[in-house]
């Protein structure tokens, strides 16, 4: 009888979610083989993660190599649950970086993220910074940007609102 009431509740709760989620309930981004998410390697959070380190890298003169799908498979590691419940409302939350894991991962690599609150502190020659932004209208567009190698403040025209901008800087620096 238990397993009945549980099943019951299972079922009504699909039918309550179903036709809010649409589709997304059932056409899934689908896992590898290695257990990882394809899909979030080339989102736009390891895609950053990666422009930004390659740069400080660069600038000091080291060379370094790190790939978007590596940084990805980090930031997989540390848990896609809420991704994944997301995901079954709109599946390309699949894709989403989280502030706290570009954190993770710049720390895993050698930086330090400091908070600025304003772009124009900023110096392009010098700073290199983790951005993310999102559009005026189509706030459910977020998208994690690098400056000064992206045009943070133009990327979705006039439109363009920065939320968070980390700075890069070297551990100990």
């Amino acid at each position: 009888m238990n397993l009945i009431k549980k099943l019951s509740w299972v079922f009504a709760l699909i039918l309550a979610i179903g036709p809010i989620a649409g589709c997304a309930l059932f056409d899934r981004h689908e896992k590898n083989s290695e257990g990882y998410y394809p899909r979030h390697f080339y989102a736009c959070g390891p895609v950053a993660l990666e422009k930004s380190i390659l740069e400080s890298y660069k600038r000091r003169g080291i060379a370094y190599c790190t790939r978007a799908e590596e940084l990805s498979k980090q930031i997989q590691s540390y848990g896609m649950l809420r991704k994944e419940l997301l995901s079954y409302f709109n599946k390309e939350a699949i894709g989403i970086t989280w502030p706290s894991e570009i954190e993770k991962v710049a720390n895993n690599h050698g930086f330090d993220l400091i908070k600025v609150d304003d772009i124009n502190s900023l110096n392009p020659q010098e700073d290199i910074a983790i951005v993310l932004i999102h559009g005026k209208f189509f706030s459910h567009q977020y998208h994690w940007v690098v400056y000064p190698i992206d045009d943070v403040k133009n990327y979705y025209g006039k439109k363009t609102v920065i939320d968070i901008i980390y700075l890069l800087k070297w551990k100990g620096e």
